[in-house]
């Protein structure tokens, strides 16, 4: 997992991303087939130019697909939405609090991350 601090002069954006990467594996490689052939069809359903196509990565001659999110979005591109208090699971030690303050950032819903996890008991 990375993290990404950028300080502009009036922004801070703040990321976390992980790269997945099938190394060959072929259910690894139907999956990328399939999110491509969605987004190609979904494409048809909106006006040209208004939808983006998504196309896999390739590292090393196998897909890799990229997952990042913006724990700050810069108050500017906020629309007038309210903030979010950012999740102390998130921000154990308040850095992101103190560098939206200080940097002109907001934490919306939209930034907000949300984990699944799912436990198997033996037997």
């Amino acid at each position: 997992m990375t993290y990404l601090f950028r300080l502009c002069p009036r922004a801070i954006w703040a990321k976390q991303g992980i790269k997945l990467m099938g190394m060959g594996c072929q259910a690894f490689d139907e999956v990328v087939a399939g999110m491509v052939a969605v987004t190609q069809k979904m494409s048809g359903m909106y006006r040209p130019g208004s939808f983006s196509t998504w196309m896999p990565e390739h590292q090393n001659e196998h897909f890799s697909m990229s997952f990042s999110n913006r724990y700050l979005t810069p108050t500017q591109f906020a629309n007038g939405e309210s903030p979010c208090t950012i999740n102390p699971t998130i921000d154990p030690h308040g850095f992101l609090q103190q560098a939206s303050l200080m940097f002109d950032g907001i934490h919306l819903e939209d930034n907000c991350v949300l984990y699944y996890e799912q436990l198997c008991k033996d037997g």
